[in-house]
């Protein structure tokens, strides 16, 4: 028996590792109506969902499948999530002092959680889009894996001073004395 299910056949209502779609009985697996779009937006049958603390909710319940998909836990259903982009979004970045440049960083996510950011933690796509690595082992990744968020336009503002053009035209992070190149590779 696998730590997903309960003696009852029941679905963990918390699971706390990575769970397969196979094991979730029918039942409890709904499929079509949520969405997460590239800009943090959540989309239940195409329309917008403009409640806050729904957002959050869903945020917070969002889970990697043992296959690599997203769902949402809701006690024992599974709803799937169509992810645009990125399973999380990051919506700011914070500094622990004045000087961004010496001060440490610390990422808001779309969930309400706080991580700390590593600068080199930060990689940028073809398309000149901002990520970050977060959520260690967590939201069902194992141990040593991770998740990406996109950065927002907001978050990106707040790293507008630390933000460099390298002679080469691409972009780099300087950060307490260091200069972390943002490559375009995941």
């Amino acid at each position: 028996m696998s730590e997903a299910s309960k003696p009852n056949g029941l679905p963990s209502y918390d699971p706390q590792g990575t769970e397969s779609i196979k094991e979730i009985p029918d039942r409890f697996l709904v499929d079509g109506f949520l969405k997460l779009r590239a800009d943090g937006a959540w989309l239940f049958k195409g329309d917008k969902i403009k409640h806050f603390g729904l957002q959050r909710f869903l945020a917070r319940q969002l889970r990697r499948t043992e296959e690599g998909t997203y769902w949402v836990v809701n006690g024992p259903q599974r709803a799937l999530v169509e992810i645009e982009d990125a399973p999380f979004v990051v919506k700011r970045i914070l500094f622990d002092g004045e000087n961004p440049e010496t001060s440490s960083m610390t990422a808001q996510l779309n969930d309400g959680t706080e991580e700390p950011l590593s600068a080199d933690s930060l990689f940028m796509s073809e398309e000149g889009v901002l990520y970050i690595r977060v959520k260690q082992g967590k939201a069902g990744a194992h141990d040593g894996e991770d998740h990406i968020a996109r950065v927002t336009s907001e978050a990106l503002l707040d790293l507008e001073s630390l933000l460099v053009e390298q002679d080469d035209g691409s972009i780099a992070l300087q950060h307490q004395g260091q200069l972390f190149s943002l490559g375009q590779t995941a």
